[in-house]
């Protein structure tokens, strides 16, 4: 849900509940998840490696899910060895 959405919801003015959203973030009651221009602008290209894109609902079907985080260490684990 976006600042908008919750403030429109709530029929209260979105400056508002930007600033309850930026309090909380500063004291760590809330995390929030910035997408980036790649989401929000139109047309986007999946990156493999984010935990954004991997829950993405627009996400292809053909996409495959790249190996896990845990897989990644190590296979670059045993390529240092």
């Amino acid at each position: 849900m976006s600042v908008a959405q919750c403030a429109a919801g709530r029929g209260l003015p979105r400056d508002f509940v930007e600033q309850i959203v930026e309090h909380a973030r500063a004291h760590g009651m809330i995390d929030v998840v910035e997408l980036t221009a790649g989401c929000s602008a139109g047309p986007c290209e999946p990156s493999p490696g984010s935990i954004v894109c991997a829950g993405c609902p627009l996400r292809p079907a053909a996409a495959k899910a790249g190996p896990s985080i845990a897989a990644r260490i190590r296979a670059r684990m045993r390529s240092h060895a």
